[in-house]
């Protein structure tokens, strides 16, 4: 999920600067997020990208709940990035 200014999370851990992916660097915090009324433990990733968004935009967060052995920091900004490359594939 991306987050969004007003998806409310406390930070559990600092953020650490994890590699490089193709779009920029990528970073990672453990979070504690609530949603709903509910808590949830997830982790967060920070894409710092080298090119704007078409919003302009020169950092992107997603929030994610899958264990780092399943799906770490970079490969998560991969799957993201291609999920949105699909969509606009789509409305074009």
């Amino acid at each position: 999920m991306r987050q969004h200014k007003q998806t409310p999370f406390k930070p559990l851990s600092e953020i650490k600067f994890i590699g490089e992916s193709d779009t920029g660097k990528v970073y990672e915090q453990e979070i504690l997020l609530t949603w709903e009324g509910e808590q949830l433990k997830a982790r967060r990733i920070i894409v710092k990208l080298n090119n704007p968004t078409t919003d302009g935009e020169m950092e992107i967060s997603i929030f994610c709940n899958l264990p780092v052995e399943d799906a770490n920091a970079i490969k998560v900004a991969e799957i993201y990035r291609e999920r949105w490359a699909a969509l606009l594939r789509c409305s074009s």
